[in-house]
């Protein structure tokens, strides 16, 4: 819905399923565009929410974080990210 976006219209489960391959095993939709590369979340407390009346909080259970170089030759395993599965 953001008009600036590069992909400009509704993306199907379909569109995402059906889309060439970039890099296999990854599809047009598995990857984030290189001009769409943005984003951002608000972080309140329940008391906040409740002063803000937010009709629909999201509340988080548990977060994880990892990194590993970006370098496909030094990972030891080029279909998937090893710290991802870590951090999750």
């Amino acid at each position: 819905m953001n008009p600036l976006a590069q992909f400009q219209r509704e993306i199907t489960i379909d569109d995402v399923l059906s889309s060439p391959i970039v890099a296999w095993p990854l599809k047009l939709y598995d990857c984030s565009p290189i001009t769409d590369g943005s984003s951002a979340i608000v972080l309140a407390s329940e008391e906040k929410v409740k002063e803000l009346s937010i009709d629909t909080p999201i509340w988080i259970s548990g977060i994880g974080s990892s990194c590993d170089t970006a370098n496909l030759s030094k990972r030891s395993n080029y279909v998937g990210l090893r710290l991802s599965v870590i951090a999750s």
